[in-house]
């Protein structure tokens, strides 16, 4: 769960030099303290006075978060020529990889720890993709050694797709069971323990590759990307 960090001491006045700051604090308290309930109750959807469940996961806006950001990663990978995606400008990752991990990382984070791997996910992720992609693997200037560019795509979308419908019929009362965490180095996840932590990690996780694809196409000689000039034109970003 969630732990909210504790207030500084300043916070409660015991050392704030003006020493005003207890007296506003203690007059405010009963004030504060109702905002935060009501803004649990906005967030969870019902009140323990209701008798009704307390969610900590929306459900309905991790999915929006998933195709909002999928929309924004495919827009980026497609700013880049896939006879680039091999390319190494900074000698460290490349385009492909990247692909690659994001679909790993998908498949991994909203299914495998969600309801566990199915001998039917073959035919939407190959095998190998988490040796070539998976944490801890090192990205190579080869492209022998990987699929191609039309192949990661289609695999990029197949997880995804595949992932909207399961997450779609999924109760939300199961975002808040433990995940199924597997044996050896995937035993936990140090972000999360819970199936809607870990479904709301993918788009935080995507967004950070997608920034590598974007400083990677940067590094690779193109002009920075002027968003609010292509929002005018008419381009959707979400």
């Amino acid at each position: 769960m969630i732990r909210h960090p504790r207030l500084p001491k300043v916070m409660h006045g015991a050392s704030h030099p003006r020493g005003g700051w207890r007296r506003h604090a203690m007059n405010g308290r009963e004030g504060l303290l109702e905002s935060g309930l009501a803004c649990f109750r906005g967030r969870s959807g019902a009140s323990h006075a209701s008798g009704e469940m307390n969610l900590m996961f929306d459900k309905e806006r991790i999915i929006y978060q998933l195709e909002r950001t999928r929309v924004f990663t495919l827009q980026m990978i497609e700013r880049i020529p896939q006879d680039r995606w091999f390319d190494m400008p900074m000698g460290i990752t490349h385009v492909a990889w990247n692909v690659g991990h994001i679909a790993v990382a998908q498949y991994f984070l909203g299914m495998v720890f969600v309801r566990g791997a199915r001998e039917e996910d073959a035919g939407m992720i190959a095998g190998n993709y988490a040796e070539l992609f998976g944490y801890g693997s090192v990205p190579q200037a080869d492209p022998a050694l990987y699929p191609s560019p039309e192949e990661l795509m289609q695999t990029l979308g197949a997880v995804h797709r595949q992932l909207l419908v399961e997450a779609g019929a999924m109760p939300a009362e199961e975002l808040e069971e433990p995940c199924l965490f597997l044996e050896g180095e995937f035993d936990h996840h140090p972000i999360f323990k819970q199936k809607g932590g870990a479904l709301e990690w993918i788009a935080f996780h995507e967004h950070v590759h997608v920034g590598t694809i974007g400083l990677l196409r940067r590094e690779l000689g193109s002009v920075p990307i002027d968003y609010f000039k292509e929002s005018r034109e008419g381009r959707v970003f979400v």
